[in-house]
């Protein structure tokens, strides 16, 4: 299987090389815990190999700042960003067509439901696109969505300014803790 490797070698190596290409990652990330900069990871070394990615905020409460990320070393003839509270309604064309390498959609619960996961699963059979899906609170190990062939949680870890990564479905259990100026490789 073809994965998409993260510019933090500890990363990719946590992920057994990386997450999935052509499948679905569900990302448990709540706000202000800066774990959306473990996510920048993957799509520094996504743009670095000339694949198109769309970033689609759903946070009305939530600016992007695209020459932030272009200091980290993402590529910015490879991103793309669009805001909406309907994602699924306002992108669908982006779903039906090959256009994008990777989409992120960082959105809440209410603007992805299990009918759109459904779609967008069976729309990677042709499209042959990667879908990650960020959450803005961790995902729960008891009730899961079977859509997703990767679920993670990540959060602050108690000391040391660190995060922490949990895998929930698609590897083995296990978690990795990083310090956040290990995250400064990105940049690098």
């Amino acid at each position: 299987m073809v994965k998409y490797s993260s510019s933090v070698s500890k990363i990719t190596s946590f992920l057994d090389g990386g997450i999935p290409e052509k499948r679905i990652s569900e990302w448990g990330i709540p706000a202000g815990q800066r774990g959306r900069e473990l996510v920048l990871t993957f799509l520094k070394q996504a743009s670095q190999s000339q694949k198109r990615v769309l970033w689609v905020n759903g946070h009305a409460d939530l600016t992007i700042f695209p020459p932030a990320w272009y200091a980290r070393g993402i590529d910015p003839q490879s991103i793309f960003f669009t805001t909406s509270d309907d994602p699924m309604k306002a992108l669908k064309p982006a779903l039906l067509r090959n256009y994008f390498d990777m989409i992120v959609f960082d959105a809440g619960d209410k603007q992805i439901s299990k009918i759109d996961m459904a779609f967008i699963r069976n729309q990677l059979q042709t499209t042959k696109q990667t879908i990650l899906v960020l959450r803005p609170h961790l995902l729960s190990s008891k009730q899961g969505n079977p859509f997703a062939h990767l679920r993670i949680n990540i959060n602050s870890a108690t000391q040391d300014n660190r995060l922490k990564l949990t895998v929930l479905r698609g590897l083995s259990y296990r978690e990795l803790e990083i310090q956040h100026t290990e995250l400064e490789e990105l940049s690098a």
